[in-house]
């Protein structure tokens, strides 16, 4: 209860976004993943057919709020695209498909949960879902975890770690500067670390499709795999790809979503 009251008074924003009005009664929402912004789902929104779009920048990232102080954890993220969702009239009383990638899978993953009559459709893609009780140090969660730890722990090296991975295209539109190194080191330790998403991914009931790599070393597929196996309204689609979207995966995630759509059409 004391949590719930706390809540309350915990801000939320109303992120950057990009609203494509493609004159659709349909709207997909596109939530990016850690490091990355709204301009990752480029190559996506090239292949989708003819359906509103709504992108958003996650707190911390892109052009959205980078405050000092926040937890950066999943609550702030799904508590600020909910609020963001409500400025775009267009998209009111209508069911959206709901689409995360990465962090922004997680984000999803608490948006259903929290508000299932929101959406029509949930596409989980490269979702990094860990469990806590993993207590094994041969585990895919613990070993994941513990490489995190240690990037955190090197905090001072982080600024530099991130400028190779943002030149080498891991990371996109993501120049790192004093503040955002902070809030990229809070999201990871407040939203992937200590996240708490897998008995809500299992208890889901929004049709769901776990899109993910079968070389995505940042995922355990384990865990997704009892996801599906625990839940009817779940479904697993493996890419011969890797955690990142490059362009073949980016066609993979739109053919998923224009599927939908033919199905709502038919409807």
């Amino acid at each position: 209860m004391l949590n719930k009251f706390l809540e309350f008074f915990r801000p939320k924003y109303v992120l950057n976004y990009k609203f494509i009005d493609n004159q659709s009664d349909k709207t997909v929402l596109l939530i990016h993943g850690l490091g990355l912004s709204l301009n990752m789902w480029k190559d996506v929104i090239k292949d989708l057919g003819k359906v509103n779009i709504l992108a958003v920048d996650l707190i911390g990232h892109g052009d959205s709020p980078n405050p000092e102080k926040d937890f950066y954890d999943l609550n702030e993220q799904t508590r600020s695209v909910l609020k963001t969702i409500k400025q775009i009239e267009k998209i009111k009383d209508t069911k959206l498909i709901l689409v995360g990638y990465s962090l922004g899978s997680l984000v999803a993953i608490e948006l259903a949960s929290r508000k299932p009559k929101l959406f029509s459709q949930v596409v989980l893609c490269s979702p990094p879902v860990y469990q806590k009780d993993q207590k094994s140090l041969l585990s895919t969660d613990k070993r994941l975890i513990t490489i995190y730890e240690e990037i955190i722990d090197q905090s001072d090296k982080t600024g530099e770690i991130l400028k190779i991975l943002a030149k080498n295209k891991f990371i996109y539109d993501f120049e790192p500067t004093e503040a955002n190194v902070v809030s990229f080191m809070k999201t990871l330790q407040n939203s992937i670390i200590k996240q708490d998403v897998f008995a809500k991914l299992c208890a889901l009931d929004t049709p769901t499709t776990i899109i993910y790599g079968a070389f995505d070393l940042l995922i355990n597929p384990k865990n997704l795999k009892l996801a599906d196996k625990s839940n009817s309204d779940i479904k697993l689609m493996t890419i011969p790809f890797s955690h990142s979207v490059i362009k073949p995966y980016a066609h993979q995630i739109a053919k998923v979503i224009n599927g939908f759509l033919d199905e709502q059409h038919l409807n």
